[in-house]
């Protein structure tokens, strides 16, 4: 790696990375919120569903493993190491998407074990390596951040990153109007291959002198010795160690806490495009479904844009337990207005709730990456937990969704009842916290 932009002050740096994950996203994000309808839109019905429950499984075992592999091969390395195997799924985009659109498909679309298989190695590599990225990212960031401005850097960080959800979903608005679901993809493929080649140059979160250059490239070279084999084989008991940090009892609120906020992610990318297609004349051709559901998806990224730059600030100001109250009460009313739209069936309400969930989606990603640099001290090994933890319980939804297929609204109540419990919760903090300061100034 050179060291492109050393010498950057840390919140130029944190524009650059920002920008970085920016452009990853912007491909990412918009095929993981329309991934179930296109595919089901083309005639692969469920396929979608299960990319994504194979996703959320790597995801959730590349969490626990990827703050040690981060450790070894070092995050500016991990970060562009992890950027290069998510292009295959929009390869594998583009293949489905060839076979369903050319009149003489090519011979592999003969073989669906062939299409089903390439998607399924896709989005499996793709969830370890998004996995490595957040970690890699957490990392990067808590080098650059003191923790008394934490929440502004992650905050703003994120707002960044999530306006992708805006901008990414502008693009299949226009793009189903006017052009094919290949050409959709291509221009997928494009924006995430400008994000690879950005990796590369992102400079180093750090300024060392000339001693702790020394020292880096000590490291360095001990890293390079390290073989893919021995750090395959640390992974294992890495996963057991990282497990054991849940007997923490500070940990264990946040479990429960991040657990039921997955099954809630398998809901926004799994089952909430139905919120536009119940509120859309029937016989509605597939690519004016698709365009309609990306305009709500719209509304769903300027909720995170205009709060994420807020919640940072929030959670510096009043503290993490505040504002994961505020965080699960926005998701109760998020998940019931859902529930109303089943029968008013709304467009305008559709959008709405596309709104509350791109709020509360933003509140919890920022409260993820605050508490980890507040509450456990920028500890990556937590942070491989939470998102695991996460990651799980959105398994666990999508494995319900493609169950159901369609939406209960049992299912609906029961996250309901789980949220206002979570009001309850105390979340604990470290002494250090603004929210001791809060708390001690109440008292």
């Amino acid at each position: 790696m050179g060291r492109f932009g050393e010498s950057w002050s840390p919140f130029r740096k944190l524009i650059y990375l920002s920008v970085v994950f920016f452009l990853t996203f912007i491909s990412f994000n918009t095929i993981q919120n329309l991934a179930a309808q296109i595919y089901e839109k083309n005639g692969y019905f469920t396929l979608g569903k299960i990319c994504l429950f194979a996703f959320n499984i790597t995801f959730c075992l590349g969490s626990f493993a990827s703050s040690k592999a981060v450790d070894q091969i070092g995050i500016n390395r991990s970060l562009f190491l992890s950027s290069i195997p998510i292009l295959l799924v929009y390869i594998a985009g583009i293949g489905m998407a060839a076979c369903v659109e050319t009149d003489a498909p090519p011979t592999y679309c003969q073989s669906q074990i062939f299409i089903i298989g390439f998607h399924l190695v896709s989005y499996l590599c793709a969830g370890v390596c998004i996995a490595f990225l957040w970690s890699a990212q957490a990392g990067y960031l808590s080098e650059l951040a003191s923790t008394s401005e934490s929440g502004r850097y992650f905050g703003y960080f994120l707002a960044t990153v999530n306006s992708s959800f805006i901008v990414g979903n502008i693009l299949p608005s226009i793009v189903f109007r006017v052009a094919s679901t290949s050409t959709f993809f291509v221009l997928l493929l494009i924006c995430a291959s400008i994000s690879v080649i950005m990796f590369y140059w992102l400079p180093p979160a750090g300024e060392p002198n000339g001693e702790q250059s020394n020292q880096l490239l000590a490291v360095e070279e001990n890293r390079n010795r390290q073989s893919a084999a021995t750090i395959l084989r640390e992974i294992l008991p890495e996963m057991k160690r990282i497990l054991e940090l849940r007997k923490n009892p500070a940990v264990k609120p946040w479990i429960f806490f991040f657990l039921l906020f997955g099954f809630t992610q398998a809901y926004n990318f799994g089952f909430i495009y139905r919120m536009v297609e119940i509120a859309l004349p029937e016989g509605s051709e597939s690519s004016y479904i698709l365009a309609q559901t990306a305009q709500m998806f719209i509304i769903f990224g300027v909720g995170i844009s205009v709060f994420g730059i807020f919640v940072g600030k929030a959670i510096d100001h009043f503290g993490t337990r505040f504002v994961a109250k505020i965080t699960i009460i926005g998701y109760f009313c998020y998940i019931g207005l859902s529930f109303i739209q089943l029968f008013f069936r709304s467009y305008l309400i559709a959008c709405i709730i596309g709104g509350m969930g791109g709020t509360a989606d933003v509140f919890i990603e920022t409260l993820l990456c605050s508490a980890i640099n507040k509450e456990f001290e920028g500890s990556l090994d937590y942070f491989g937990l939470f998102r695991a933890i996460q990651v799980f319980g959105a398994s666990a939804g999508f494995t319900i969704l493609i169950a159901l297929d369609t939406f209960s609204p049992i299912w609906t109540i029961l996250l309901m009842g789980s949220y206002i419990g979570l009001v309850w919760i105390k979340l604990p903090t470290n002494q250090n916290t603004t929210e001791n300061v809060l708390n001690e100034r109440l008292i």
